[in-house]
């Protein structure tokens, strides 16, 4: 800035350091945009470079006291030494010498200063008497003088020693590899998710190109640099490009994830969300009438298109299973819609997300639930916690469902602002609903209703922008010969394996696969072993050499009428069970223990149990749609149920007559009549004390008599 005088008044031309373009303005226009914080006054010389007026404003916003101490401790001698010599000498008397017993000395009197300001402020400051050169304190001068920044005094010490000993061309070829390594990180795949030894890969080819170019100049030295060197040069680029080349493109997303909002996906499947509620609507037994309390739903919603691509409906509470299950319906087709619901148009929503976002919830931070992201090559978020705004579309999905689907239905859980007197209408004792018959509304209401109501704004329905993004990216799933059993699978360590075979909660599991591997590498061995927790009927053994899992039935070893079919969560009930009734975990303790609950259950459902009792037996017999997707085929079709509706069909209304005559679809007449409380959805007759018939070994079957 520089100062002019015109007409009487102070005028000043200012430069815009941004565009170098000097303007002329009056001090009380200056006065004015610095009270409103626009002007502000840069220290910095015109000859300076973009780079060094950034690093200068970066330098000014951080304040004395955020240094390091050690640097706050020179800054502090520095500035009080500069200081005491301008109290203590006048202009043109620094360099004038010393006369001692009218003796002129070679001392001048700035170099007698600053002797005893080294032992006084030294041993004030540092704590030690500090030598002090003149053309060292006129180099701390110069440094404070060029810009007038106390901070400038902090000194480079990081920068000494001779940091050029390595030949050119052994950087140049060290300097390519490393960036070489991480190109290749962003098109490498890296199966498991296993951490790639980046170092030895780059010592490797750099060692490699070191001997070509000996060969092309033989009289030039180019040593291997040392194992530090490497380091040195590999540590100055950043953090995410290190992890790039070590974990790859999806580990790298989840450790360098950050809070902030998602961009809005460009195709189908780019973003999903994930999230779970409890629904407000009561669910009975199929056979006793009894209330079973309120079922949880939890799905994954495709953001673009705002389609349903994968759910999960039963009683499990929110856990890694839940998320598990939603998962593997997501990733399987659906061909078992038109298997089992010949009525409904087709289930085309699915495939392989190219990111999910969670809730910030436990099972969303566990281990079954990151293995299943690594297996399908997901990357993954968490929104920040108590932020619903931040997952508006899956948010936005479960309040259409509970207004458009729920509303209405007999059972239907009524808000307290309505005013209603649970006196004068108690959901759990109005309702019609069975689970089957609830799983199958569901999808009525999925693919007639919700896929095929135009979406606020677009004015397009889910299934046309499903339709419009998948025409740019096709959907990918699983291959065919896939084990979604494996893949889903959880993962524990340490078990025994030997002649009895490999125990997995007192369940023994042994296979021809097994033998091979105790011939191979011992008698005695300590495996890793994956287990389905709906089907204990078989795990997989992990091969450490070979690499690949290696399956075992628990039929190999008696106890396959047991385990089969069998959800781990209920295994854990008959094992604690056991343990009360006789102290002995053996197989036939297991299946007394089982029979022994299932009595107590069937003579319990009919009393009036509390909601919580009845919520707890409805997941001790797996009411849950993870007992239907847990049997899909790799096409999507679906053999066979198991759990507590072994035997029985999917569709509930498979044995009755299906004609419509108001000219709709059947689900819209079965959606009307579950609306109308004078015509409740069809369910079988209703006895008070039904004894429960066990028609297999594993599962309960109730008589229909």
């Amino acid at each position: 800035m520089t100062r002019t005088w015109a007409e009487g008044s102070e005028w000043w031309i200012v430069k815009n350091t941004k565009d170098n373009v000097k303007e002329e303005r009056s001090r009380a226009e200056l006065d004015r945009l610095y009270d409103e914080g626009a002007l502000r006054f840069d220290g910095d010389k015109d000859e300076d470079r973009p780079e060094r007026r950034k690093d200068r404003q970066r330098k000014a916003s951080v304040p004395l006291s955020d240094l390091d101490l050690k640097k706050q401790t020179r800054i502090k001698f520095r500035r009080a030494v500069i200081r005491a010599v301008d109290e203590g000498t006048t202009p043109g008397t620094k360099t004038a010498k010393i006369i001692e017993h009218g003796t002129r000395t070679d001392v001048t009197v700035l170099q007698s200063l600053l002797d005893e300001l080294g032992r006084t402020l030294g041993q004030e400051y540092l704590g030690r008497e500090e030598t002090i050169h003149a053309s060292t304190y006129y180099r701390w001068c110069v440094k404070y003088g060029e810009y007038g920044d106390y901070k400038d005094l902090a000194g480079d010490f990081e920068n000494r020693g001779n940091r050029n000993q390595l030949n050119p061309i052994v950087r140049s070829i060290l300097r390519e590899e490393m960036a070489a390594e991480i190109e290749a990180a962003h098109h490498r795949n890296f199966p498991g998710g296993k951490a790639r030894p980046v170092m030895k890969h780059i010592m490797a080819g750099v060692l490699k190109r070191l001997k070509a170019e000996r060969l092309r100049n033989p009289g030039i030295e180019l040593p291997m640099p040392q194992k530090s060197t490497f380091y040195n040069h590999w540590n100055q680029y950043p953090a995410y490009q290190r992890d790039l080349a070590k974990y790859g493109p999806t580990r790298v997303k989840q450790l360098h994830r950050h809070p902030r909002p998602i961009d809005k996906p460009q195709h189908c499947l780019a973003v999903v969300q994930f999230d779970e509620t409890r629904l407000p609507i009561f669910v009975i037994d199929e056979i006793l009438g009894v209330p079973l309390g309120r079922p949880w739903l939890a799905w994954l919603i495709d953001v673009f298109s705002g389609a349903i691509i994968g759910f999960y409906l039963g009683f499990e509470p929110p856990s890694d299973l839940v998320l598990g299950s939603t998962l593997r319906h997501a990733v399987s087709r659906k061909s078992y819609v038109a298997q089992h619901y010949p009525g409904l148009p087709p289930f085309p929503y699915g495939g392989i997300p190219h990111f999910i976002v969670f809730d910030n919830s436990l099972p969303a931070h566990s281990r079954t639930a990151l293995t299943n992201t690594f297996n399908l090559d997901v990357p993954f978020d968490f929104t920040p916690p108590r932020t619903p705004w931040a997952k508006a579309e899956v948010e936005g999905a479960f309040n259409v469902a509970n207004s458009q689907w729920l509303q209405g239905m007999s059972g239907f859980v009524l808000d307290l602002r309505d005013g209603i007197d649970r006196v004068d209408y108690d959901p759990a004792k109005n309702a019609v609903m069975g689970f089957r018959q609830l799983f199958y509304l569901l999808h009525c209401w999925l693919l007639e209703v919700y896929h095929h109501s135009p979406t606020p704004g677009t004015r397009l329905t889910p299934d046309q922008r499903w339709t419009a993004g998948t025409a740019e990216v096709d959907p990918e799933y699983p291959e065919t010969s896939t084990d979604m059993d494996v893949m889903f699978g959880i993962v524990r360590e340490g078990r025994r394996l030997d002649h009895r075979g490999v125990v997995y909660e007192n369940i023994r599991y042994y296979s021809d696969g097994l033998h091979l591997l105790r011939n191979l590498r011992g008698h005695e061995l300590k495996v890793k072993v994956k287990v389905n927790p709906l089907d204990l009927g078989k795990i997989h053994v992990w091969e450490p050499k070979e690499e690949f899992w290696i399956p075992a039935t628990a039929r190999e070893t008696g106890y396959g009428g047991y385990a089969e079919g069998l959800e781990l969560h209920c295994h854990k009930l008959y094992l604690r069970h056991a343990e009360r009734l006789s102290g002995r975990n053996s197989l036939e303790a297991l299946i007394e223990s089982r029979l022994h609950l299932q009595e107590m259950i069937a003579h319990a459902l009919p009393d009036a149990l509390s909601i919580r009792a009845s919520g707890l037996i409805a997941r001790a017999l797996g009411v849950g749609s993870q007992h239907v997707f847990a049997n899909l085929d790799p096409n999507g079709n679906l053999p066979t149920l198991t759990g507590p509706f072994a035997g029985q069909p999917l569709n509930p209304y498979a044995a009755l007559p299906t004609p419509n005559t108001a000219g709709g679809t059947i689900s819209e007449a079965f959606v009307s009549e579950a609306q109308d409380s004078a015509s409740p959805l069809p369910v079988a007759p209703q006895r008070q004390r039904v004894i429960p018939a066990f028609r297999t070994d594993r599962s309960l079957a109730r008589s229909s008599e």
